[in-house]
C-alpha cells in the first residue's frame, strides 16, 4: 500500500528488469589519434591514482591525447581531473563538451509491465599537446595559454605571531581563560 499521494506506488510491488543505456558520443566528431588514453572516471575513483596515470602517460612522447569521461557522480571528479592536469602540463589544449546520457530502466510489476527513464549529466575533455585549431570558436575550448576552469584557491591571510607563546592565533580572535581557580602553594 502507498503511502502519501496516490499517484506513488511502493516498489517493494517491482522487480528490476531491463537497463538500457544509450551510449553518449561527445567527440565522436574529433578525429582523435590512434594512441589517446581514455580515462573512464568512476564515483568511486580515487582522484590520485587517475591523475597518477594519466601524468605518466601524457610525459610519454608517443601519447598526445587524453579523454577524461565522467557522468552523474562523477562529472566534477572527471573535470577537476581535467583541470589539475592542465595546470601541471602548461603545453596541453583542452575541449570540454557536456551533454546528457539517457538510461532507460524498465520495472516489471507483478500485475503489468512499466518503464522508468533517467537522464544523468555527462562530460568528455579532450586533453591534447597538439593544437586544436579547428576548434577555438567553440565553447569548451582553452587553449595553451588559457586557464583552466577551477578557479585558484586564495591563500589564507597570515596569521599574527602571539609574543607570550609563540602559537599563531588570528589577530581578532579572543583569548579566553580557563575559570578554574589557581591552587595556593603549599
Amino acid at each position: 500500500m502507498a503511502i502519501g499521494n496516490s499517484a506513488t506506488v511502493a516498489m517493494e510491488h517491482y522487480q528490476r528488469g531491463e537497463v538500457v543505456t544509450r551510449e553518449l558520443h561527445l567527440l565522436s566528431d574529433l578525429k582523435l589519434e590512434e594512441n589517446v588514453i581514455h580515462m573512464k572516471v568512476q564515483g568511486h575513483s580515487r582522484m590520485h591514482s587517475l591523475l597518477s596515470f594519466a601524468m605518466n602517460k601524457i610525459n610519454q612522447a608517443e601519447i598526445s591525447q587524453i579523454v577524461w569521461h565522467g557522468e552523474g557522480l562523477a562529472l566534477s571528479k572527471a573535470m577537476n581531473c581535467a583541470d589539475i592536469m592542465k595546470r601541471k602540463c602548461k603545453n596541453l589544449c583542452m575541449l570540454s563538451r557536456k551533454g546528457v546520457k539517457r538510461i532507460e530502466e524498465y520495472w516489471e510489476p507483478i500485475e503489468s509491465e512499466s518503464g522508468l527513464d533517467r537522464d544523468t549529466d555527462a562530460v568528455c575533455i579532450l586533453l591534447s599537446k597538439l593544437p586544436l585549431n579547428a576548434f577555438k570558436q567553440e565553447e569548451g575550448y582553452l587553449g595553451v595559454e588559457d586557464t583552466p576552469m577551477i578557479k585558484s584557491i586564495p591563500k589564507a591571510k597570515p596569521s599574527s605571531q602571539s609574543a607570550s607563546n609563540g602559537r599563531k592565533t588570528p589577530a581578532n580572535k579572543p583569548k579566553y581563560h580557563s575559570h578554574k581557580a589557581k591552587q595556593k602553594p603549599l
